[in-house]
């Protein structure tokens, strides 16, 4: 969770739900006693959430492009039968921009920079968009070696490491350098299978 500007909550605070009082609890992540002790709770604006899903989708192509330019769409429909559509907003050479919008996040787009190289894509950078502006959001980049970065907002760094497929497992776990409290911890996330469907398009190539 990053949060563009807020404030959190001072010694004291608690909420009161019918008969029942809680109390906030320091939080330790971020303070650095004695000089600043926070407590849980924030008034927050510009909230951005990051949830790695421990599940990764079943998708079948019903339909495929056979060149990759402009405007290609591949589509896909998942095992409970919402769809995807990632379309080609830009070609370079062997690089494309491609926009992924899912009908599992309603309003919801994925930017997506990849490269065509062997026979593969090497996807370099995902922008998780903000509702309602595209500048904000979360972006995920990726360096040679595994590496990467996550940046809220425009600018703002919030998480580092290295990234790492689990084939025999089918999953891919994302281990953190950065933030210090989050150092040497993995998230394992799992690897989407995607199936050709009956009676498609090959799918694009250079």
């Amino acid at each position: 969770m990053y949060r563009e500007l807020g404030g959190v909550a001072g010694e004291g605070t608690a909420i009161k739900i019918g008969n029942t009082v809680s109390t906030a609890d320091v939080w330790t992540e971020i303070s650095v006693p004695p000089f600043f002790v926070a407590y849980r709770g924030a008034h927050s604006e510009n909230v951005d959430i990051a949830v790695f899903a421990g599940v990764g989708q079943q998708w079948t192509t019903i339909s495929a492009p056979s060149a990759l330019v402009t405007g290609a769409e591949w589509r896909l429909k998942a095992q409970d039968g919402l769809g995807c559509t990632l379309h080609v907003q830009t070609v370079a050479g062997d690089h494309a921009t491609i926009l992924d919008t899912d009908e599992h996040l309603p309003g919801r787009t994925v930017a997506i920079e990849a490269a065509w190289t062997n026979g593969a894509w090497s996807i370099e950078k995902l922008h998780y968009s903000a509702v309602g502006d595209a500048n904000q959001g979360l972006t995920i980049s990726f360096a040679p070696g595994g590496k990467f970065d996550v940046t809220a907002g425009k600018k703002t760094r919030i998480a580092a490491g290295t990234v790492h497929g689990d084939e025999a497992q089918k999953r891919v776990g994302w281990e953190f350098k950065e933030p210090q409290w989050l150092r040497g911890k993995t998230a394992w996330v799992g690897s989407p299978v995607v199936s050709q469907g009956p009676a498609v398009a090959q799918t694009a190539s250079k």
